[in-house]
């Protein structure tokens, strides 16, 4: 997702208008209180925050005004006890990375860093728009000299990260801005790593929030690995997207992720010229050197990568040979495989011992790597799909949500806004019959199916939640069927039991939600938020330690822990108190759950007695 987007559609406006705010004596916003949660249309230090742009791992991007009137892009990252185990430390370094390249035509700008109470925001040059490079992508292979001075530019900012000192480490299309004039600024330093920083690498658990496809083949299991010719590799994978129109080769998100570190480190990439035959034998060598499985075998540096471009543009001889003898040999062993065979028995008579060796030495080491990898993945995967319970979508989600993530996060502003819930179902019913990926699909209908049941449609709503938990239960049979491993959790599977539990109890059915309660605690993590919601559900938490949680959680968490508190007592003389700060949590954070209880059936206390008669304790 784009964070620099700044369609505001009407309805968002108009919830920015219509919505309650604390207010001074003197008739002005008040900021919030000590170590609260931004809110719209109230100050964060110098800014006033006007909308929400999108989210950016465990941050919030935020549309706002400085003191000058001047528009910005917010990234705010509120500190509390929970927050992941390095995920301030890689804010800390995306903000004095971006201040060190300030400047640069390039590069997204950097114009301010403070911190507010618990909450650390990074002030950046507002991109109108909302387009990224893999809109550009959608319409590939683009003209052959479109594509190198689209790359040519992209290069040099790169090559200037470099000279600073600062290998980004998370080269993609969605990091790539583009201007309404078409210019690319390359952005999100969130992974990089400044070379001035001694002991500063992050752990190999990291690997999982760089994106697979772009990673190169010595990233693939340590970003500790990662060099400025890794960056060197992913900008040569975004240049054979854009001249082919397809990706040296498959990575889908149905692979695990030993298969996906196997074809990173060990695939040759196809010749861009077996898909686009015009292509100069010149730039297919430009781009095969930079995808060279080992480092070494790639350019030294970036301003050598512009200048065989700029040759290339030109139709000048460039540097790079059309192919690295490793490449020549790996084609030729697929040519002639009966010689080869022969060839290699011979060999192996005669190296076999020390072959043996080494491929002990590499299991090893792949026996340590790979459940580490695995584990990181299976977290992001989770820290993605909890997003998915509070109607909002992230960055991170892959292809699928930076497809669809702008005209879906424009629905789901509908919701905070009154009357907004009608249009909201229009748009989604609309785009869920149009998608054409199964996954962008399932999105669209998890969406309609909560922006449905803040409509008070709750029959409809449940019935499609439990569609979308039948299918994610056969995806988990087959997963655990592929893995061999009957025990293996899967995330997408936990997210659905928690949802339509959720859903169920909400409306009065508690006895049918119990269950999938169950279920979803049995298959996430015992120290995710997601389990405490679960437990909370399950009466295993009082209401009092639940809100007390919730408090130190981020507004989306937050919001739903006291609304389970408030449904778990509904007679206790504290939980229309607890039902107003579910509420406010939810504003912006959760959009269906505050049309529900701001528009909707769960408008009025009464409608929460009501509801909620089958859950007390």
């Amino acid at each position: 997702m784009n964070p620099h987007d700044t369609t505001s559609p009407p309805a968002t406006r108009r919830a920015d208008q219509e919505t309650p705010t604390r207010v001074s004596s003197a008739g002005t916003p008040s900021p919030a209180t000590a170590g609260a949660s931004p809110r719209l249309n109230e100050p964060l230090g110098k800014y006033r925050l006007t909308g929400v742009l999108g989210h950016g791992g465990m941050a919030l991007v935020y549309c706002a005004v400085d003191a000058e009137g001047r528009e910005v892009a917010l990234k705010v990252l509120q500190e509390s006890p929970f927050l992941p185990a390095g995920m301030l430390e890689r804010f800390r370094r995306e903000a004095e990375a971006a201040k060190r390249l300030a400047g640069h035509p390039g590069i997204v700008g950097i114009l301010d860093t403070g911190q507010v109470d618990r909450n650390h925001y990074i002030a950046m040059q507002l991109v109108p728009g909302g387009r990224t490079l893999v809109e550009v992508l959608q319409q590939a292979p683009l003209p052959v000299s479109a594509a190198l001075e689209l790359a040519l530019k992209i290069g040099a900012a790169l090559a200037f990260a470099h000279r600073e000192g600062i290998i980004h480490r998370d080269i993609k299309p969605a990091n790539v801005l583009m201007t309404a004039a078409g210019e690319p600024l390359l952005a999100d330093f969130g992974l990089a790593r400044i070379e001035t920083d001694v002991g500063s690498n992050l752990t190999v658990t990291a690997m999982a929030l760089g994106t697979p496809r772009y990673m190169a083949p010595e990233q693939a299991t340590s970003l500790k690995s990662a060099s400025h010719l890794s960056d060197m590799y992913s900008f040569g994978v975004i240049l054979y997207e854009m001249l082919t129109g397809k990706p040296p080769y498959d990575i889908n998100t149905e692979m695990g992720m030993e298969q996906v570190i196997r074809t990173i480190r060990e695939r040759i990439p196809v010749s861009p010229r077996r898909h686009r035959r015009n292509l100069s034998t010149s730039l297919e060598a430009v781009v095969m050197k930079l995808l060279e499985k080992e480092p070494r075998q790639r350019y030294a540096d970036m301003a050598e990568v512009v200048a065989d471009l700029t040759a290339c543009l030109s139709h000048s001889r460039v540097r790079a040979s059309r192919f690295s003898l490793g490449y020549r040999a790996d084609r030729f062993l697929l040519r002639h495989r009966r010689r080869a065979a022969v060839l290699l028995a011979a060999s192996a008579t005669v190296a076999g011992a020390v072959a043996w060796h080494k491929a002990a030495m590499r299991a090893a080491q792949h026996r340590q790597v790979v459940p580490q990898a695995e584990a990181a993945s299976r977290a992001l995967e989770l820290q993605r799909l909890q997003q998915r319970l509070t109607g909002a979508t992230e960055e991170a989600s892959v292809a699928v949500e930076e497809q669809a993530g702008a005209g879906l996060r424009e629905a789901q502003n509908q919701l905070l806004a009154a009357a907004g819930a009608p249009a909201a179902i229009t748009w989604l019913s609309a785009a869920a019959l149009a998608a054409e990926d199964a996954e962008q699909r399932r999105e669209f209908e998890r969406a309609l199916a909560w922006a449905r049941f803040a409509d008070g449609q709750t029959e409809a709503a449940v019935t499609s939640l439990r569609t979308l938990r039948d299918e994610a239960a056969r995806r988990r049979d087959l997963r655990r069927l592929q893995q061999q491993d009957p025990q293996r959790r899967e995330a997408h599977y936990a997210i659905a039991c928690l949802e339509e539990a959720l859903a169920l109890q909400l409306a009065g059915r508690s006895a049918e939600a119990m269950p999938l309660w169950e279920r979803a605690l049995t298959e996430v993590p015992d120290a995710t938020p997601q389990a405490k919601l679960c437990a909370a559900a399950l009466g295993r938490t009082p209401p009092e330690a639940l809100v007390e949680w919730a408090a130190r959680e981020r507004p989306a968490i937050g919001a739903l822990g006291c609304l389970l508190a408030a449904l778990s007592a509904p007679q206790r003389p504290e939980a229309p108190t607890w039902l107003a700060a579910a509420r406010r949590l939810a504003n912006p954070a959760v959009p269906w759950l505050y049309y529900y209880l701001t528009f909707g059936p769960g408008s009025t206390l009464q409608a929460l007695g009501t509801a909620t008669q089958e859950v007390q304790p």
